[in-house]
C-alpha cells in the first residue's frame, strides 16, 4: 500500500473536515474540529483459529485465498506421501477428488479453490510432472523442464513462476498456461523457501540451508533485497506482489510472523502454534496457514487465519 509520505510528501494540509480518501501516514489539520488528524494502521492484527482439516498433513501445498483455498498432497504422520485434497470456504474443509500422483514438497499456485496448479515435488526423489485442478478433477499437463522438490511458486493456474528447490537450487521457470520456459536463475540457490506473488512480481525468502536471504522477481531478473529479521526455513508465505508479502512459521516449529512492504521487514504477532512445513495462501493482509509439523504433533490439522490491522483515522493529541 502506498503511504502519504511516499506519494505526496510531509506537508500538513488544512482541511475543513477530513479528506475523502486519506492515505496511510497522511496528516492534516481539521479546521472544523480544530484538531490534527492522521490516517494510520490500528493496533493489532492477529492469527485466529480456523476450521480443522479432515486429514492432517505436512509438507503439502496449496493455492487460493483465505476464504477459497485448496490444500493438496503432502505427508501424513508416518511420513508417507499423500494425494489427498481439501477445499476451504472460510470456515470448513471439504474433501475433494484426489490428485493423480502422491507427492510432497511441491509448488502450488491458484486464484481460488477451483483453479489450482500443482508443480513438481517429491521426497525422496524428484518429479517433473504438473497437475491442473478445475474444481472437480486433476489433469496432467506439461512437465517442468527440471525435475525438483522443495521448490516455491507464485502466480495463478495459467500464469506462474516456479523457482528454487533441489537438486538445481537456483533454477527458475515461467509458465504461460501451456509450456514452461527456463529463465534467469535466483542469485542464491536454495530449497524450502516461502514464496508468493505473481509471475512478474514475486518474492522468495529464507530456505535451506537456514537463511534470512530474500529475493524479489520482476518478471525478468531476481534482485537480492533486505534480509528477513530471522531465518525462514520451511515456512508458509502469502502475498499479492513483491512489495506486499507475509511469511509465517519456520523450522524448528517457529511461530514468528514477518511482513515485507517493499523496503523493510516488520515483526508482527506470532501464530498461535509454532509450526514448520505449513502451507500458506492468500495475501499479506488476509492469509491462511494450513497444516504442518508442530512440536510433538506430526501432520497437524490446524488452520490459522491472519487479518491485518485496519487503517483508520485518528485524532492526534498533545497531552
Amino acid at each position: 500500500m502506498a503511504t502519504y509520505k511516499e506519494s505526496i510528501g510531509t506537508a500538513v494540509t488544512n482541511v475543513a473536515g477530513d479528506p475523502p480518501a486519506p492515505l496511510e501516514g497522511q496528516v492534516w489539520y481539521n479546521s472544523s474540529t480544530g484538531s490534527f488528524r492522521i490516517q494510520k494502521a490500528d493496533a493489532g492484527g492477529a492469527w485466529a483459529t480456523g476450521g480443522n482439516l479432515n486429514t492432517g498433513k505436512m509438507s503439502g501445498s496449496g493455492g487460493g485465498t483465505q476464504t477459497s483455498t485448496l490444500a493438496f498432497a503432502g505427508k501424513n504422520n508416518s511420513f508417507g506421501d499423500l494425494n489427498s485434497v481439501e477445499a476451504y470456504n472460510g470456515s470448513s474443509w471439504t474433501v475433494k477428488n484426489t490428485m493423480n500422483t502422491q507427492r510432497s514438497y511441491m509448488g502450488g499456485v491458484g486464484a481460488s479453490n477451483t483453479a489450482v496448479l500443482a508443480i513438481a515435488g517429491g521426497d525422496p526423489g524428484t518429479f517433473a510432472n504438473v497437475e491442473s485442478y478445475n474444481g472437480t478433477n486433476w489433469t496432467e499437463t506439461t512437465d517442468v523442464n527440471t525435475a525438483r522438490n522443495g521448490l516455491s511458486a507464485a502466480g495463478v493456474q495459467t500464469n506462474a513462476v516456479a523457482f528454487g528447490g533441489q537438486p538445481t537450487g537456483a533454477s527458475t521457470e515461467l509458465w504461460n498456461g501451456s509450456n514452461w520456459t527456463e529463465v534467469n536463475n535466483l542469485n542464491n540457490g536454495r530449497r524450502d523457501m516461502a514464496g508468493s506473488g505473481t509471475s512478474t512480481s514475486a518474492i522468495g525468502v529464507g530456505g535451506n540451508p537456514p537463511t534470512k536471504i530474500a529475493e524479489s522477481w520482476n518478471g525478468t531478473n531476481w534482485t537480492t533485497i533486505s534480509s528477513a529479521n530471522a531465518n525462514k526455513e520451511k515456512g508458509g508465505g502469502a502475498g499479492a506482489s513483491n512489495t506486499s508479502f507475509l511469511v509465517f512459521g519456520s523450522s524448528p516449529y517457529i511461530a514468528a510472523t514477518e511482513s515485507w512492504n517493499g523496503s523493510a521487514w516488520t515483526e508482527l504477532n506470532d501464530l498461535n502454534t509454532g509450526v514448520q512445513t505449513n502451507t500458506g495462501t492468500g495475501t499479506a493482509g488476509s492469509a491462511i496457514s494450513v497444516g504442518g509439523y508442530s512440536s510433538g504433533t506430526l501432520a497437524t490439522t490446524q488452520t490459522e487465519e491472519w487479518n491485518a490491522p485496519a487503517v483508520v483515522t485518528k485524532t492526534i493529541t498533545t497531552s
